[in-house]
């Protein structure tokens, strides 16, 4: 995945042939919002996924957690990088830095850990700013499946961001993740109609 901090398309056009001249298959934007995606677009990336953006009110009623979470920012990085790994496939899964870029993409933020936090169940990532909450990622080790964990996530992670003062928690999940937007929506998120694009460059 490249990032563009600063540049126009002939520049992220130079970066990316340089990656794939390195033998790198196919390099991915991070998803962006369609009104942030011209110059990537104008550099040669094409659209390959979108990724649907829901959110929930943390005004609105919840239950709390009701399994034991840890609640930290400097978790067993090979225990959560190892559920990561486990419960996700291809591009999907995540590397250590990746984690670690979105545990500080917020001003405040936190990894909660479900079970004994030296070989957890699960892990969510949160994280807030200006009083938006967000549920940047969710695993659960597949071992584990089937016995709730996943919702006493995202039950922690509501109690998590209201401790915050955020108003609303967002979040976003792929289309065809049916499991995972059934869970959402059993916790009280909502679809708001808004996509986020990841685009794709080369093979």
């Amino acid at each position: 995945m490249v990032r563009l901090l600063r540049g126009n398309a002939a520049f992220l056009r130079d970066a990316t042939d340089h990656l794939t001249a390195l033998g790198v298959g196919t390099v991915y934007s991070p998803p962006l919002y369609r009104s942030s995606s011209a110059v990537w677009r104008a550099g040669g990336y094409e659209e390959r996924h979108r990724l649907h953006i829901m959110e929930r009110s943390l005004g609105l009623p919840s239950e709390p957690a009701r399994i034991a979470m840890t609640t930290t920012v400097d978790p067993l990085w090979d225990q959560v990088l190892r559920i990561d790994q486990d419960a996700f496939e291809g591009m999907w899964r995540m590397s250590e830095t990746g984690l670690r870029e979105a545990l500080h993409s917020t001003r405040v933020a936190a990894v909660l850990l479900a079970g004994d936090r030296t070989q957890p169940d699960g892990y969510a990532l949160v994280g807030t700013q200006w009083g938006v909450s967000y549920l940047h990622r969710i695993a659960v080790d597949p071992g584990q499946r089937g016995r709730g964990i996943g919702s006493e996530l995202v039950r922690a992670a509501i109690g998590w961001a209201r401790k915050t003062l955020s108003t609303v928690m967002v979040l976003n999940v792929r289309p065809s993740n049916h499991d995972a937007r059934r869970l959402y929506e059993r916790e009280g998120f909502t679809a708001t109609g808004t996509d986020l694009h990841l685009l794709g460059y080369g093979a």
